[in-house]
């Protein structure tokens, strides 16, 4: 696997964190949930640990998703609020249009699927300069540069697709 989503989120101990260092070293982009908790809640792990990409959600307006955490730990938005997805066979209320469901893990999967598109061109860049290419393309949201509430900014889906190769 090229990349992994992590569209979860909890509190951090020991052994997990001696199992993202040893992915840290493998040529491998780890995604997660930046956390659901809302803006003043403590970090919440695998997203806070070092060379995990945080993801957060902004809704249609590139507005912050209000129960969203926020920390330095995030690094970059992506859309997570009012998503509709399908409704599995079965499931209560059934709707041909799915249903419409919001959170940082949504807007996790969206970059994790973004990433697995990129072409061969991109995932022969070393891992920091993957992480680089992102931030440099992402649109910048809220205050001028990185911050706790948006990370980089909001993710360029086109920056991937097509030729496959960061621009």
């Amino acid at each position: 696997a090229q990349v992994i989503n992590l569209s979860l989120g909890g509190a951090g101990d020991a052994v997990l964190e001696a199992a993202f260092a040893r992915l840290r070293e493998r040529p491998v982009l780890l995604v997660a949930a930046a956390g659901n908790n809302g803006p003043d809640a403590p970090p919440v792990y695998p997203a806070a640990y070092p060379g995990v990409l945080a993801v957060t959600a902004v809704d249609f307006d590139s507005q912050p998703y209000a129960l969203a955490n926020r920390g330095p730990y995030v690094g970059l938005a992506a859309p997570g609020v009012d998503v509709r997805v399908p409704v599995p066979p079965g499931a209560t209320p059934v709707s041909a249009a799915g249903q419409y469901v919001s959170g940082t893990s949504f807007a996790a999967a969206l970059v994790s699927a973004t990433l697995a598109r990129a072409g061969a061109a991109w995932w022969q860049l070393p891992k920091p300069a993957q992480l680089a290419s992102l931030c440099q393309t992402a649109k910048d949201l809220g205050p001028s540069g990185r911050d706790t509430v948006f990370g980089c900014g909001l993710l360029d889906i086109g920056v991937l697709a097509g030729s496959g190769a960061a621009r």
